[in-house]
């Protein structure tokens, strides 16, 4: 059969084997190279997102450690009347960042729960453990999401999953990327710092206009944060 098509191809086109032969290596060997590139970026892509975490913890480990320096500076700065009224500013302030973290966190879990759902609806293989690391790599974002799954659908497609299960995979995770944008945080995460779930959607397309999808993430302990010292100090309460 392969010979017959290169006859015909050297009959019709006047392509000869030779030259059918130097045009598909060099096909093969740009494909090849195409192949490695994407895979190099994406591995530098996942080198910086794993560096700029890890840079991440360590700024917060270091704010952490140096909130008490911190709260004596803010203390220095203000009149001896208004201490009072600046440590119950302070105070709430971390309550509120303190919410949030536990509040993600049970986010976190309900986006094991509809990952569970919907890739075992799908028919993807281990789903729990997929689900399970497509929510983790939700605390990364935008890279997160794309590599967890990127690697369930190259995991199906290695255990013979056809194209239906590929797009059964991105409906989902399209589905879980909806809820948990436009359900999730405003109700779940937004109520626990006492906003609005009409100004949290607000302040989630700030955000992500200001500074992408890292300002979606701190948009709303942020906007908590302002709404408590704007409730605290009588010229910024309107």
């Amino acid at each position: 059969m392969p010979g017959q098509v290169q006859n015909y191809i050297n009959d019709s086109f006047g392509v000869s084997k030779q030259q059918q032969y130097q045009m598909l290596k060099k096909q093969g060997t740009s494909g090849a190279g195409s192949a490695a590139s994407y895979v190099a970026g994406f591995a530098a892509t996942l080198l910086s997102s794993l560096t700029t975490t890890i840079l991440l913890l360590i700024y917060v480990f270091l704010l952490i450690n140096s909130r008490a320096h911190f709260k004596k500076f803010i203390l220095k700065l203000v009149k001896p009347e208004d201490q009072a009224n600046t440590k119950e500013i302070i105070s709430q302030t971390t309550e509120v960042a303190q919410n949030y973290v536990s509040e993600l966190a049970k986010m976190i879990v309900c986006l094991w729960i509809m990952y569970s759902i919907g890739f075992s609806v799908v028919g993807v293989n281990n789903a729990i453990f997929f689900a399970i690391l497509c929510g983790m790599l939700e605390i990364i974002p935008f890279v997160g999401n794309i590599t967890g799954t990127g690697l369930t659908v190259l995991m199906d497609l290695a255990q013979g999953g056809g194209s239906g299960m590929v797009i059964g995979v991105l409906i989902t995770y399209g589905l879980v990327q909806f809820i948990q944008s436009y359900i999730l945080q405003p109700l779940v995460v937004g109520k626990d710092v006492d906003v609005n779930p009409l100004f949290t959607i607000m302040v989630l397309v700030l955000g992500e206009a200001v500074w992408d999808v890292g300002g979606m993430v701190l948009a709303i302990p942020v906007l908590g944060m302002v709404k408590i010292v704007c409730d605290h100090i009588e010229p910024l309460k309107p």
